[in-house]
C-alpha cells in the first residue's frame, strides 16, 4: 500500500523500502552470559535449574518443553514433541543437563521415599 502511495504522490517517503526494517534492534542484553548463569544458578531451587538448563542445552521451543514430562528424560537422552513440525525427538542430554535433571529425580525421590534408576 505505501509503494502504491508514494507512486501516486500521495506521501514522500516509503518507510517500508530498501531492507523493510523501519528499526533497529541491538539484543546483546538478552545473551545470558556464563556469569550471569552462574549467578542465577546459585540460588535457584533444583527444579528451576532444569528449567533454565533445558532450553540452553535442547534448543528446543519454550512451548515444547513445557509440554515435556520428567518421565521422557532416561538418564541419557530426553524426548521432545515438536509441536511445530509434529515431531517426536531425542536429544542426547550433555552433563549440565544430565547434573539438573538427575537433581531433580534425587529431590523427588527423597520427598516420596522412593529410588529412580537413571544410567550414568
Amino acid at each position: 500500500m505505501l509503494s502504491f502511495a508514494k507512486d501516486r504522490g500521495r506521501i514522500a517517503v516509503n518507510v517500508c523500502e530498501g531492507d523493510g526494517r523501519s528499526y533497529e534492534a541491538d539484543r546483546a542484553e538478552k545473551i545470558w552470559t556464563d556469569e550471569l548463569l552462574e549467578k542465577i544458578f546459585a540460588i535457584l531451587s533444583p527444579r528451576m535449574k532444569a528449567a533454565v538448563t533445558m532450553p540452553l542445552w535442547t534448543g528446543q521451543r519454550k512451548s515444547d518443553l513445557l509440554k515435556a514430562p520428567l518421565t521422557d528424560y532416561d538418564g541419557t537422552t530426553v524426548k521432545v514433541n515438536q509441536n511445530k513440525r509434529d515431531a517426536r525427538v531425542q536429544i542426547p542430554v550433555g552433563k549440565p543437563l544430565k547434573e539438573a535433571l538427575d537433581a531433580i529425580l534425587r529431590s523427588r525421590d527423597e520427598e516420596t521415599g522412593t529410588v529412580t534408576a537413571t544410567t550414568s
